[in-house]
């Protein structure tokens, strides 16, 4: 049960106490003269700056979540690189290859990578389907080629991608069997 009544709730919101603040306004021009309605209005600016501005802030972001829903959790981005990277129900993360080789171009071709990693490559999509990889599959890869720009992209996917997921996975418990790092 919620401790705090729903009359409290409701004078916290910012669309309510601009309308009350309004609404006293109005009234005290009502039964006031002009000169009184020009007098309180700094005071009325005041009393609202702070609601209108609340109100604002969440329109925008309101916006914001409307535009990104989308596409929330599946893009990532490694020095200004898009990487499209998606989750399945063992909420491990795939990344597609065509953006990884835009970021790291001497990464193996398609064939290449599908045959030395057939358990944690698959194609998905619509035709044409594309090749994704697991991250962990991604990491172990480009640790062993070892120069500069993998070690980087093998760090930045570790940290962004994999982590995140595998922490959800502990949290979930959910043990994969053939987890490319071990």
């Amino acid at each position: 049960m919620d401790s705090v009544p729903g009359w409290k709730k409701a004078l916290g919101r910012a669309d309510v106490q601009i309308a009350l603040a309004t609404c006293a306004y109005l009234f005290l021009g009502y039964k006031t003269s002009a000169f009184v309605l020009l007098f309180v209005l700094p005071l009325y600016a005041a009393l609202i700056a702070r609601p209108v501005i609340t109100l604002l802030g969440d329109a925008r972001h309101a916006m914001r979540r409307a535009v990104w829903q989308e596409a929330q959790g599946q893009y990532y981005a490694f020095r200004d690189q898009r990487v499209l990277v998606v989750e399945d129900e063992f909420h491990c993360r795939w990344l597609r290859t065509a953006d990884v080789r835009q970021i790291y171009p001497p990464l193996v071709n398609d064939v290449q990578l599908r045959r030395a990693y057939p358990q944690t490559t698959r194609y998905l999509g619509e035709k044409p389907a594309q090749l994704y990889v697991r991250d962990d599959t991604l990491v172990a890869h480009l640790r062993r080629v070892n120069d500069a720009l993998s070690l980087r992209l093998g760090t930045w996917v570790e940290r962004s991608v994999w982590y995140p997921a595998s922490q959800v996975r502990k949290r979930l418990h959910i043990r994969l069997e053939d987890e490319a790092g071990s």
